[in-house]
């Protein structure tokens, strides 16, 4: 199985081959309708020769990860339902349902990839930065985030001065950093981490302490005690959960590498806001969605490790123990709310470096509305009733055309995102500041009671 083909994509356009997929994005010739604007061929998307065929895009390039994708969400709904019955550890099993959940979006998000950088050139929203833009409009914001920007990072994408050629780079340089082996480093992350909570378990028969750096050291007592207790049932379980979260890792690093490069593209171009657009986001919703899909992802472990926090407060629960290890779930917090942040805040800074560029015309076009009517209102008892209407007319026309067009966009996201985002993160943050905890626990002493 290959990752999955994009409707109308032209045929051949991906090799089935059985380790790797040939997903270079295709250059197709095509004619952009201009509508005879007079514009700068190397800046502006309405001029540009050709556009980009991006449905090769890919952010898995080994069909082995994409297939194992595909199948991690069958496999937990099947373990979890043949768990059940036998009264399995219920947090293993939410476990699963977690893992499950976010395969599911980890399989939409990079779905939807090639799909939302497509729109953005379709939509003609990309302009090669202006050597006009307002110093002050570049300016801001950059100082704030300086250290995001590291200019050694992916410098063979801004010396590209042709907007065909240097989208064109900036999709290539993504998949590249999407399928890098540097992703092996965020698997064996997480499989240590996996490995970890086992030692954590059994802290206690191995008389080990329950820091990190012990927890990793214990590694070699924990499976020396399975191996002289023939606990091999115990390591088929745990090996598996390891293996998993090492593709889980691998996975990870994608988010994190798709945070950045949108962010990065805020950077690297100047965005064609569309204030009339019907998404009300200078037509970058897409944009702003696909954020939110990866900080979704992230949200599905902090939620499944905020309940158990929450339900695990009495002494006497059997789950009680892990409370101190979950106590890190502050990093998936901020870590989710940056996938969020990151990527959404590069683009407004771009999108505010464009409204500083229209602002000028919509200012002179201003003090036109302004200029009418002081004519009409000097003119009034001199004018013919027709040049009074005339005057009249030239002004409402122009209140219209500056009603419409003087709202630009700042955000990719809008009303609905945000309240989405922020119901996502609503589990983990009254986990995190210790009111659902303290909550749960009054609750439960109530219930006693």
């Amino acid at each position: 199985m290959t990752p999955r083909e994009k409707p109308g994509s032209p045929a051949g356009a991906q090799s089935h081959s059985s380790e790797r997929v040939d997903s270079t994005p295709v250059l197709t010739r095509h004619k952009l309708g201009t509508g005879g604007v007079d514009s700068d061929p190397t800046t502006s998307p309405s001029s540009a020769a050709s556009i980009l065929d991006l449905h090769g895009f890919s952010a898995l390039d080994s069909s082995f990860l994409d297939r194992a994708l595909s199948a991690l969400p069958w496999l937990a709904a099947a373990l979890s339902i043949l768990l059940v019955p036998i009264d399995y550890d219920p947090m293993f099993i939410s476990g699963l349902i977690a893992v499950g959940i976010a395969s599911l979006l980890i399989r939409k998000l990079f779905d939807e990839v090639g799909d939302v950088l497509q729109q953005l050139w379709d939509r003609q929203l990309v302009l090669v930065p202006s050597a006009e833009s307002p110093p002050a409009a570049r300016l801001q914001g950059e100082a704030r985030l300086s250290n995001l920007r590291w200019p050694q990072i992916w410098p063979e994408v801004r010396v590209h001065q042709e907007l065909r050629a240097r989208y064109k780079a900036f999709v290539e340089r993504l998949q590249a950093s999407l399928n890098s082996r540097l992703s092996w480093l965020a698997g064996l992350d997480l499989a240590v981490l996996m490995a970890m909570t086992f030692t954590y378990r059994y802290a206690s028969y191995l008389h080990i302490k329950t820091g990190p750096v012990a927890l990793v050291s214990g590694l070699p007592v924990l499976y020396s005690y399975i191996a002289e207790h023939r606990a091999w049932v115990e390591l088929g379980i745990e090996i598996p959960q390891i293996l998993v979260a090492f593709l889980l890792g691998l996975f990870l690093w994608r988010l994190i590498v798709l945070a950045y490069g949108f962010h990065r593209l805020g950077d690297l171009f100047d965005i064609n806001v569309q204030s009339q657009h019907p998404d009300q986001c200078g037509g970058l919703k897409p944009v702003g969605s696909l954020c939110l899909l990866v900080a979704a992802v992230i949200a599905v472990p902090a939620i499944y490790v905020g309940i158990w926090i929450i339900f695990s407060q009495d002494p006497a629960s059997h789950y009680h123990g892990w409370v101190g290890f979950y106590s890190a779930l502050w990093a998936l917090f901020a870590i989710g709310t940056l996938m969020f942040l990151v990527p959404v805040y590069g683009i407004h800074r771009s999108m505010v470096r464009r409204r500083a560029q229209l602002q000028g015309p919509l200012d002179q076009f201003s003090v036109r509305v302004n200029e009418l009517v002081q004519t009409l209102l000097s003119s009034a008892e001199g004018a013919s009733p027709e040049q009074l209407e005339e005057l009249s007319k030239q002004v409402s026309q122009l209140q219209v055309v500056y009603g419409a067009t003087g709202r630009i966009p700042v955000w990719p996201v809008d009303r609905g995102i945000l309240q989405r985002f922020g119901t996502a993160q609503l589990i983990p943050l009254l986990t995190v500041t210790n009111l659902a905890p303290v909550a749960a626990q009054r609750v439960q002493q109530w219930l006693r009671v």
